[in-house]
């Protein structure tokens, strides 16, 4: 089974709806299909090294893909899915805002040497970071969308 992680558009208002609600199908074709989900497909774990410089630690706003928000009832298999407010989807995309090409590519650079490496096991040819790339200015293009209509989103790995 393959993680992926989903980042889900959502109202303040709409999260604290979603928060105690086991049934809510964030997940829904009608959400994709509105523009209201991103996912990143596997590269999530690339681009949150790519976010803190650590593979599975960093800290809070730069590692809200692993960490941070408020937990929902719902889990989607890798965990509960997490609520981030409009002002923290604020401060979120500040990191994505201060992240240069530059540092990507060093951070990139770096990954292909850790010991234990990123899921799900790249081999770090152009191709792997083409895709790693592409997901991470997914990433950006969705936080700064909600950024602009002030909103928030759910992030769920599944």
């Amino acid at each position: 089974m393959s993680m992926i992680i989903y980042l889900v558009a959502a109202s303040d208002d709409e999260l604290t709806k979603m928060a105690n609600d086991n049934d809510a199908d964030l997940l829904s074709e009608q959400r994709y299909a509105s523009g209201r989900v991103a996912d990143a497909d596997k590269a999530w774990h690339a681009i949150h090294y790519c976010l803190t410089g650590d593979g599975m630690g960093g800290s809070f706003p730069a590692a809200f893909l692993l960490f941070g928000g408020n937990p929902f009832e719902a889990d989607y298999g890798y965990g509960p899915a997490r609520g981030i407010d409009a002002q923290t989807a604020r401060t979120i995309k500040g990191v994505f805002d201060e992240l240069s090409d530059s540092l990507i590519d060093d951070r990139l650079t770096k990954a292909a040497t850790l010991a234990d490496p990123l899921y799900p096991g790249f081999e770090w040819n152009d191709e792997d970071i083409e895709y790693i790339k592409h997901g991470l200015n997914s990433f950006k293009t969705f936080i700064s969308q909600q950024v602009e209509r002030g909103e928030g989103f759910v992030v769920i790995m599944s």
